[in-house]
């Protein structure tokens, strides 16, 4: 790897525009470690983090954070809120200073995701928590987009139908049952065949109850092709809304406002 422009090749593969690599990466790679430190020193390569690098030509974006996480073989995808706002429902997600993402692992995400962003407050959850990745079925639920900022940058992402059952989740801690039924509400032309794919593969009860009461509730076109016998929704009363009004069909409690309205 004596070359200047096998270096350089070999530099744009680990680390094309947008992505970042690790010290590790480069060894796997076949760099030196006094390849790799001459490579700082001459800033063709700009730590952002203890072992992490990027281009010099590089602005670090949570996407191609998420890229190069998959590129680097961690199992993560995006999903919840961010992958509805990948699939072109932003304008229903909140707006702060603070970017929230979300993403959903099978393994522990490294430690200097934090550090690498600024504005960025990851939320992290387990892929086991909402779906079964052992089933056969689950690969249709994921797809490869990309977001209008970064066009350049692939990511693999929750459908919206699995992405809403992922975004269910954190009702009410995280996002109110007002915000999910605007949201829900303009979900008109989900996949009927997906949302029967991700209910039957999901592990949460509450996710699911709350997707079929949702459903129920907006009645689309969709929602009258479900069978909720057709799901696993547990036993026994939930209790999601604090206070809240007992729905007898899905036993869960929900705004007393919105219980009235779905009489």
């Amino acid at each position: 790897m004596n070359s200047k422009n096998q270096i350089k090749q070999q530099l744009r593969e680990a680390m094309p525009y947008g992505l970042v690599t690790t010290r590790r990466e480069l060894r796997n790679l076949g760099f030196a470690v006094y390849q790799i430190d001459n490579l700082l020193k001459s800033g063709d390569v700009v730590a952002v983090a203890p072992g992490v690098y990027r281009s010099p030509e590089t602005k670090v974006s949570w996407e191609g954070l998420v890229s190069s996480l998959q590129k680097l073989q961690f199992e993560v995808t995006v999903g919840g809120l961010t992958a509805l706002s990948l699939a072109g429902y932003e304008h229903y997600l909140a707006l702060a200073d603070t970017k929230h993402v979300t993403v959903f692992f099978k393994q522990k995400l490294p430690s200097w995701l934090d550090s690498v962003t600024e504005q960025v407050h990851w939320q992290a959850r387990s892929r086991a928590k909402i779906i079964d990745i052992k089933n056969e079925d689950v690969d249709s639920l994921y797809w490869n987009v990309s977001s209008p900022q970064h066009p350049e940058i692939t990511l693999l992402s929750s459908r919206p139908e699995l992405a809403l059952l992922e975004t269910l989740l954190g009702v009410p801690e995280m996002l109110s049952f007002e915000h999910v039924d605007l949201l829900l509400e303009s979900l008109t032309t989900l996949s009927p065949k997906r949302i029967d794919t991700a209910l039957r593969l999901c592990s949460s009860v509450k996710a699911k109850r709350l997707f079929l009461w949702f459903a129920s509730r907006h009645g689309h076109g969709w929602a009258n092709k479900l069978n909720a016998s057709n799901y696993n929704l547990g036993a026994g009363k939930r209790m999601v809304a604090k206070p809240g009004k007992l729905d007898k069909t899905y036993l869960i409690t929900v705004p007393a406002w919105m219980h009235e309205q779905s009489k």
